[in-house]
């Protein structure tokens, strides 16, 4: 027979046999919720790479697929006609429609 100090016995939910429909939904978007991530410090050459592999994008319009840092996530996203709206700001055509990142986000460019 298994008490509550037994190994293999939930002491957390122990004195409490009934959960409330909002903490269950709560407790699952926690688990849910990925931890949060720090904004990458890029090096030099990584800032290069990035730099001109963008002027490669915006001059094709090919498709391409960029990581950026937002709400303390790395984000990914694809597209196309990459184009620079000011000197800080870029647009990029996507599937559900144009997206605009600030260069400062960005983390990685991919040609495809």
């Amino acid at each position: 027979m298994i008490n509550k100090l037994s190994e293999g016995s939930n002491l957390i939910w122990e004195s409490s046999r009934m959960i409330l429909p909002e903490h269950k939904a709560r407790i699952r978007e926690h688990d849910l919720t990925p931890p949060p991530k720090e904004r990458p410090l890029l090096s030099e050459d990584q800032l290069t790479q990035i730099n001109q592999s963008l002027s490669i994008a915006i001059k094709t319009k090919g498709l391409v697929t960029l990581t950026y840092y937002k709400n303390k996530q790395h984000l990914t996203i694809s597209g196309e006609n990459t184009r620079l709206i000011n000197s800080n700001t870029l647009e990029i055509a996507t599937s559900k429609g144009f997206d605009h990142i600030p260069l400062s986000d960005m983390i990685d460019i991919r040609l495809l």
